[in-house]
Parts: structure tokens; C-alpha cells; sequence
């Protein structure tokens, strides 16, 4: 499958970024299967209602603009099947014309595009703790390029032959102010690489998927090659050493032997308590010293 890079960054700029999926540990071993799941916008929007939203001060405007354009005035009389056998009200011609289209055009295209959303960095070392918090408290993150997320790709089954992939970098305008990108019909097109700056620490990196403009909801599970995918996994700041010694233990085989990272993420500690393999170490030759009366008091 090929995926087409519609981001604003030309291919040769994009090799120097590493991509990050923060992800749950049942969403990690179902990737070890080979398999990822890309949930449709609809989906998304369950648990985050304003996906696919345009700023309030944009929308009138926009609504009336975009509708004047060929490319949506031909969806028009579609929109409005579609309209009412959602809501199973008729569409009346008023002053809300334009409104009530942008709104369905909102809810058809959430149905019919998926998203496998990446946190994007320059710097391939860098972690996210607002990330690991929200996605992946008691999970892992994994790292990747896009020429990875290409190859892992590249042997999808007949099924997924139709499916169009496209990789877009998310835009954060600010929230209650106009962007004038909202100006441009390849935009208003593409609501779903807008967010409010609110959620710019996500940093966020969508691979969207789109099948010939069928419906897509609840999401696609695509085949893949998890060894190409992953170039890293590392575990959650929150896990406690001896699980990660478990979890690591059951789950490294099942990657190839050149991944360049496999460990526990120290990001809750800072120097001079960064405890890491040769502390744990150190805190068990403790173990050997006479203890004093009081510490063996219960």
C-alpha cells in the first residue's frame, strides 16, 4: 500500500523524524500479531467530541464559501439524502442551508476516513510524559520512520489493495481565532488536520486512510510487517521494574533481533535518583549490611 506524503515537508526532510505511537499493552500485543487496528474519525470522536471540528469563528463563513464551490455544490442533493436518513427529518431550503451541509458533510466524512495517529520529533530520543500519561499509563511506546510505516505496509492483502493512504502533519491555530488556511478548499476538504492549540503537545502525525469513499466506521484492521514497523519499544515510566522484567521477558522474542531500543522508560526520574540497571544492582548489595534493630521492627 502505498502512502502518499501530503504533509508540508518534502520526503528528504522527513527522514530526520522519528515517530512515536504512545499505546495500551493489549494494542501492543495485537500489533505483534501483525495487525493494527485504525479507528475511523467517528470512532474517535466517541471519546473526543471535537475531532473534525472547525473553530466556531470560521464556520459560518466557511460554510457559505465552500458551498459556492463546484466541487461541494455537486454533494449537495447527496449531502441532503444523507441528512435525512440520519436524523429522518426532511431538509428544508432556509437560511441554515449552508450550516446544516458543513455539519453533514462533518458527520459523512467521519464515517468514511480512518486515522493512525503518530507523535512526530526531530529529536529521536524524545519522550512525552503528557503522552505517556493520557495513552499509555500502563503501556509502551513504540518508534518508527516513515519509510518503516511504508514497508510494513507494502504487503497488504487484496482486501486493502483500494484502500488510499495519505500522511499529513496536524495544524494547531489558535483556539476562538480565524486561520486563513480555513480559506482554501484543500483544507476545508481535510478538517481532520486541524486541532486547537490546546492539543499541541500531541505533536501529532496522521496517517489517514480512505476506502474509494465507502464507510469505514467503526475502523480498518490492516496486515503488517511489525518487524519493519518497529525500530524501538519502550515501556512506561509507571511500570514497576519486576513487571517490566516479566512483560520485557514475554514479549522481545517476538520482535527481530535488530531493535535498537527494548527497555523501561526512566522519564519520572531525575538525576541524581535516575535509578537504572546499575542502581538497582547497587541497592541489592545493600542487602548484605547489618540493619539496625529499629528498621526490622514491624
Amino acid at each position: 500500500m502505498e502512502i502518499k506524503n501530503l504533509s508540508n515537508l518534502p520526503d528528504p526532510d522527513l527522514r530526520g523524524w522519528t515517530f512515536s505511537r504512545y499505546i495500551s499493552f493489549p494494542s501492543f500485543l495485537t500489533l505483534l500479531q501483525g495487525r493494527a487496528f485504525i479507528p475511523s474519525f467517528g470512532n474517535l470522536r466517541l471519546t473526543e467530541p471535537t475531532e473534525l471540528s472547525i473553530p466556531s469563528v470560521s464556520h459560518e463563513d466557511l460554510a457559505m464559501w465552500a458551498f459556492d464551490k463546484p466541487t461541494f455544490r455537486e454533494a449537495e442533493l447527496w449531502l441532503q439524502r444523507q441528512y435525512e436518513r440520519r436524523t429522518g427529518a426532511e431538509f428544508k431550503d432556509h437560511e441554515l442551508k449552508d450550516r446544516l451541509f458543513m455539519g453533514e458533510w462533518i458527520e459523512q466524512l467521519s464515517l468514511r476516513r480512518c486515522a493512525w495517529c503518530w507523535f512526530g520529533s526531530q529529536n529521536c530520543h524524545a519522550e512525552s510524559m503528557a503522552m505517556w500519561k493520557l495513552y499509555a499509563p500502563s503501556g509502551v511506546m513504540i518508534k518508527t520512520t516513515f519509510r518503516r510505516i511504508q514497508e510494513a505496509l507494502s504487503g497488504f492483502t487484496p482486501a486493502e489493495h483500494r484502500y488510499e493512504a495519505g500522511l499529513f502533519n496536524v495544524h494547531y491555530p489558535p483556539r476562538c481565532e480565524h486561520d486563513d488556511k480555513f480559506a482554501s478548499e484543500q483544507y476545508i476538504s481535510r478538517p481532520f488536520i486541524f486541532k486547537n492549540d490546546s492539543y499541541a503537545h500531541e505533536k501529532e502525525w496522521r496517517i489517514v486512510f480512505q476506502d474509494e469513499g465507502r464507510v469505514m466506521d467503526p475502523g480498518a484492521s490492516l496486515d503488517l510487517d511489525v518487524r519493519q514497523l518497529i525500530s524501538s519499544v519502550i515501556f512506561s515510566p509507571f511500570f514497576p521494574r519486576h513487571e517490566f522484567d516479566a512483560l520485557a521477558a514475554s514479549t522481545r522474542s517476538l520482535l527481530s533481533g535488530d531493535i535498537e531500543e527494548f527497555k523501561c522508560s526512566t522519564q519520572t526520574q531525575e538525576d541524581p535518583f535516575d535509578y537504572g540497571k546499575t542502581d538497582f544492582g547497587m541497592l541489592e548489595d545493600c542487602q548484605t549490611e547489618p540493619l539496625p534493630e529499629v528498621m526490622k521492627t514491624l
